[in-house]
């Protein structure tokens, strides 16, 4: 028996097909799509950061957006504590709108 006629080492049905190259075409659309991909990944970031910073943190303290009246005090001298510096006569009137012209003690004042 010869070596070259053993059906061990021969396959009829060979099972590597020879590999062919992608198209230009494939090549194209994926260097699109990774283009694509890696720009939404950046302006996701860019998004997501801009999100947060606009956030304010835990420790944030704004103005309130009500007071309680106390004995004493009227809406000028609560626009006064809100607005420590400058004219509040326009803040005054938007008290008055929000609040009335009269205001008692223990009274929540809205503030705009």
């Amino acid at each position: 028996m010869s070596v070259l006629n053993d059906p061990l080492l021969i396959s009829l049905h060979p099972t590597h097909q020879p590999r062919t190259l992608p198209k230009a075409g494939a090549f194209r659309r994926r260097r699109i799509l990774v283009a694509a991909l890696s720009l939404f990944v950046v302006a996701s970031g860019a998004f997501a950061q801009s999100a947060m910073a606009n956030k304010p943190g835990l420790g944030y303290q704004g103005v309130p957006r009500t007071v309680v009246a106390a004995p004493g005090d009227s809406l000028w001298n609560i626009a006064r504590r809100i607005s420590p510096t400058g004219n509040i006569s326009s803040l005054v009137d938007q008290l008055v709108r929000l609040n009335g012209e009269q205001i008692s003690v223990g009274q929540i004042i809205r503030i705009p």
